[in-house]
């Protein structure tokens, strides 16, 4: 995911110091997966989180380093069809108090034309927005986009 054009171009204006000092962050899947199309997955303790997060997990670290410190949850929600926990809610703390958080839900009622994934990232002279298209699309069409914002008077 860390390749995807919008975390690419998020990645240039942080280290191009664009953003500035980024306060916080927060990326999000909001979709409905059908774990039947992997049966194998029943096997794993985490699915969810070693095949899907793992890519967010991977990005963020790509973007601001390494964090000090992680509160994690691994949610099972009634209406999954895996019998797995398919809901990962993390915090990242960071030194400088830049905290940001993961919220992946595989369990939206929506319908697929309603599912989102992206992220937010806001800093001291303005905010930068994404999606991901990648983790709610089919595979085929890629339509990421990023937006950003900024107040900078220098």
């Amino acid at each position: 995911m860390r390749y995807s054009p919008a975390i690419r171009a998020a990645g240039l204006l942080i280290k191009n110091n664009v953003l500035g000092n980024i306060l916080e962050f927060n990326f999000f899947t909001k979709r409905k997966t059908d774990w039947s199309t992997w049966p194998w997955l029943e096997k794993i303790k985490y699915p969810e989180l070693w095949y899907y997060s793992i890519h967010y997990i991977d990005t963020i670290r790509y973007l601001f380093g390494e964090p000090i410190k992680l509160n994690a949850k691994l949610l099972k929600p009634l209406r999954s069809s895996l019998n797995k926990s398919t809901r990962t809610y993390i915090n990242f703390e960071y030194p400088d108090s830049l905290n940001g958080n993961l919220n992946i839900s595989h369990d939206s009622i929506f319908k697929s034309e309603k599912w989102v994934a992206g992220f937010e990232i806001e800093d001291d002279r303005g905010t930068c927005t994404g999606r991901i298209s990648s983790m709610i699309g089919d595979g085929k069409n890629f339509k990421d986009h990023i937006s950003f914002s900024t107040n900078n008077s220098n």
